[in-house]
């Protein structure tokens, strides 16, 4: 039995399926470094636990933000669990991220609460068209000068981590739809002639 055939993409074939290359140097993985996706996710959920918290008292007192000072404060809520997180570790004599650790951990943790976490780095590329995800290890870029190449590093720890990194996306997709939907409908209800 002979291997399929790889298909043309933009007048491309697709790169041969090999081992791909270990980067040579933690630094050479934006997002997927050890030390930083162990900080990535209990940052994440202390971030989420604030803003919630802050989104629940916001809806019992009858207050909403628009979506510019949502983010404002989430910006602030992350920069102070940062500096919280940093103060941790030097009280503990552990060490410390440098300027540039401290901002690409600001950079996860902002991508996993609101972004597609280890895939945002993708998504933001300009030269990037198209992403083809063949698993956590295995995600092609199809480029806009129409080559295609292979981004040598994984975007999650397994598959099972990709599937859930989409799922949680989806499912705050449809959160945002649905609060479209709330705040489309109380805006032609206020706006209706049986409301004035």
């Amino acid at each position: 039995m002979t291997a399929p055939r790889p298909q043309p993409i933009n007048g491309e074939r697709w790169p041969a399926a090999t081992t791909l290359p270990a980067p040579s140097t933690p630094t050479d993985t934006p997002w997927s470094a050890e030390q930083l996706d162990r900080q990535v996710r209990p940052l994440r959920e202390r971030v989420a636990t604030r803003l919630e918290r802050l989104d629940v008292a916001d809806r019992e007192d009858g207050r909403g933000l628009s979506a510019r000072d949502e983010r404002a404060r989430a910006r602030g809520v992350l920069a102070e669990e940062v500096e919280s997180w940093i103060a941790e570790r030097a009280e503990r004599g552990m060490p410390l991220p440098t300027a540039e650790g401290e901002q690409a951990l600001v950079e996860a943790v902002w991508a996993a609460l609101f972004g597609l976490g280890t895939l945002q780095p993708l998504l933001d590329r300009d030269d990037v068209e198209n992403v083809h995800i063949h698993g956590h290890d295995r995600v092609a870029l199809e480029l806009a000068d129409g080559r295609v190449e292979w981004w040598p590093y994984p975007v999650a720890e397994s598959d099972d981590d990709l599937v859930r990194l989409i799922a949680d996306f989806a499912a705050r997709v449809d959160q945002v739809a649905a609060c479209a939907v709330r705040t489309e409908r109380s805006g032609a209800a206020a706006g209706s002639p049986a409301a004035g």
